[in-house]
Parts: C-alpha cells; sequence; structure tokens
C-alpha cells in the first residue's frame, strides 16, 4: 500500500469520526425533543399505538433500503477490485486481457414445448434437460403466467404443476421433468404463451404454447318413443262339431 492510499484511508476515517459524532449528538437532541411533544401531547392510547406502528413501519422500510444499498456498494467494490486486479496483472505480465463469456439472447427461447386440451381438461406435455456443465446444477422451475396470442391483455394463471419441479441435474444424465395443466371450463379457445426458466440456466428459457379448444357439449339422447297402437282383434274360430253329429241350427 503506498502513501497517497493510506492518506486516502487516513482521511476517510477521520471524516467517518467526524460524521458518527455528529449524528450522536443530532440523535440524542432529536429524541429529547420528542419525548418533550410527547409528554406535553396528551395523547389517547389509540393515537399512541397508531403512532408506535407508523415508527415501526418507517423503520424497516428504512432498514430495507439501507440493506439495499449496501449490498449494492458490496457488489460495486467486488467489480472494482477485480478489475483493478486483472489490470495489475495485464501490466505486469503484458498479456491480452481474457475474453468475456458470450452474450445470450434471452428475448428467444432455446425451443418451444407444444400442447392441446379443450377447455375444461388437463393438458400434458414433457421434455428432457440435459446440462453441460461438469459440477452438478440445482434446478428450479419458474414460468410466467399464460398470455393469449394475438391480445397479450388476456393473461390466465393456469394450475400448472411440473414433477419434478425442483433436482439436481447431472453432467451425462438427462431429466425428464412432464408438466401438467389444468383448464377451467370457461376457458376462451386460442393459443396461450407461457415463458418458463429454469434456474441454473439462466441465459436460456424456452415457451410452452397451449393449444385450448371449445369444450365438446354432450347433447343426451332422446328415449326412442313407442306408438300407441290399437290392441290386435282376434276372431274366435267356430268348432266344428264332433263326427257323426248335425250342427244345431238357431
Amino acid at each position: 500500500m503506498d502513501n497517497n492510499q493510506q492518506t486516502t484511508i487516513a482521511q476517510d476515517i477521520e471524516q467517518l469520526i467526524k460524521k458518527a459524532s455528529a449524528a450522536n449528538t443530532e440523535i440524542i437532541s432529536e429524541t429529547a425533543r420528542f419525548l418533550q411533544q410527547l409528554s406535553t401531547s396528551k395523547l389517547s392510547g389509540e393515537n399512541v399505538a397508531s403512532l408506535q406502528k407508523q415508527l415501526f413501519s418507517d423503520a424497516v422500510n428504512l432498514f430495507v433500503k439501507l440493506n439495499i444499498q449496501h449490498t449494492a456498494n458490496l457488489i460495486d467494490m467486488g467489480v472494482a477490485i477485480s478489475k483493478h486486479l486483472n489490470q495489475q496483472f495485464d501490466k505486469q505480465t503484458n498479456t491480452p486481457p481474457v475474453q468475456q463469456e458470450p452474450q445470450y439472447d434471452t428475448d428467444k427461447p432455446a425451443f418451444e414445448l407444444n400442447a392441446t386440451c379443450q377447455a375444461g381438461g388437463t393438458a400434458t406435455a414433457e421434455f428432457l434437460l440435459n446440462s453441460d456443465k461438469k459440477d452438478p446444477v440445482l434446478c428450479h422451475l419458474m414460468q410466467t403466467s399464460f398470455a393469449l396470442e394475438g391480445d397479450p391483455s388476456v393473461q390466465n394463471e393456469f394450475e400448472t404443476t411440473f414433477l419434478p419441479q425442483s433436482f439436481q441435474l447431472l453432467f451425462g444424465k438427462p431429466q425428464r421433468v412432464e408438466i401438467k395443466i389444468k383448464l377451467p371450463a370457461a376457458t376462451r379457445a386460442g393459443v396461450y404463451r407461457s415463458h418458463i426458466r429454469v434456474h441454473g440456466f439462466e441465459h436460456t428459457f424456452f415457451d410452452l404454447l397451449l393449444n385450448v379448444t371449445p369444450q365438446q357439449k354432450t347433447v343426451p339422447k332422446a328415449p326412442a318413443s313407442k306408438s300407441a297402437g290399437k290392441p290386435a282383434t282376434t276372431t274366435p274360430q267356430k268348432k266344428s262339431p264332433p263326427a257323426g253329429q248335425k250342427a244345431k241350427k238357431k
């Protein structure tokens, strides 16, 4: 560490100490002022409870913003240190900088998966996922809502199940994933698109195209009707008299 860096660090520490001292003085002053106003305001219990809730909410929001800013500063510091190390190394070895990884086209899906189902049914699809990484990759499937092609304002949250949804992907061992989409009976017919991303392969995603057909209504068959006809009449046959006897005349 050279003298200039040591001087800069010493100045930063001095400014930090001055800022902390001034902040403590202001905090003590504001706290005393708040307690004085609280004692003379004669607030009811409900007002005090509401004030406490508001103070707690403001404190949480400020704490979250502080942590976000702190994380952003740490990221910037890490990037700056890595660039500085590479610059120093390049000056000493006079070697060209390392080429960056290729930029992937994150606007186009790697492939499209198609499924067809009528409204009120359950659509199924499946695919195989392979890894080109030597180390195991912990994968988790995530998706967007289903948007109707031609009318993006129509968004549906169909009940979708991935089997499995989280898994460990090994090199040379493809993972089979099954997708089940349950459709409500009142689903509008058309082609719906959903983006599916695999956490662990952030540079790629694929699309699921779901073709929904109208629900086919089954018409019950009418029972066969029987025609009511007149009952058949039978004509009584005359019995012939026994042999040797003449029929009597009436």
